[in-house]
């Protein structure tokens, strides 16, 4: 049991012509101090007879607890024209989502924040993005899509073009068109 490591173990299968990715959890011991910590504000709090915060202390545990005996196992399955996702993507149950890759605009990591979980992503617009594995690090999600591309190069995606912008849809960028070749 590592102290700080990755969450999840990947493997990378290709079938056919499908690409299965699996993530599977690996214990942490970080992950026994969330629990241990409210387990000893619940009986400081219980000692003291402070009785808002043993609720606190005992919902606070029982969470973390669930999280923890949630299975965070999950698969990616890739095609040429769909990415479908199963298992933990970073809500309180497990789910899964399929997307057509005219869908998708990119893959990428996100960090996360107050409502969304760390992980892989697949960008569905210039600012929206739907999780299909949740508790990959940087490293992991990088591996992924260097697999995806790698096994399917050819994929044909969204463009990614559906975003506000503050000058309309047509930004009125002014090119020199120096790049081009003359004619």
């Amino acid at each position: 049991m590592n102290w700080l490591g990755p969450a999840k173990q990947i493997e990378v299968i290709a079938l056919g012509d499908v690409l299965q990715i699996k993530a599977t959890a690996k214990g942490r011991a970080i992950d026994l101090v969330g629990p241990i910590l409210s387990a000893a504000w619940t009986y400081f709090a219980w000692r003291d007879k402070h009785w808002v915060f043993v609720a606190f202390g005992l919902f606070v545990f029982a969470s973390i607890v669930w999280k923890l005996f949630q299975t965070q196992e999950g698969e990616l399955r890739i095609t040429e024209t769909v990415i479908s996702a199963r298992g933990d993507l970073g809500g309180w149950t497990d789910g899964s989502v399929e997307l057509r890759w005219g869908d998708i605009s990119g893959l990428d990591y996100r960090q996360g924040g107050e409502e969304e979980p760390s992980g892989l992503y697949a960008r569905t617009g210039r600012w929206n993005g739907t999780c299909v594995k949740a508790g990959l690090n940087r490293e992991q999600s990088e591996e992924v899509i260097a697999a995806i591309f790698q096994r399917f190069p050819y994929v044909v995606m969204a463009e990614d073009n559906d975003g506000w912008s503050l000058f309309g849809n047509a930004s009125g960028l002014t090119t020199l068109g120096l790049s081009q070749p003359k004619k």
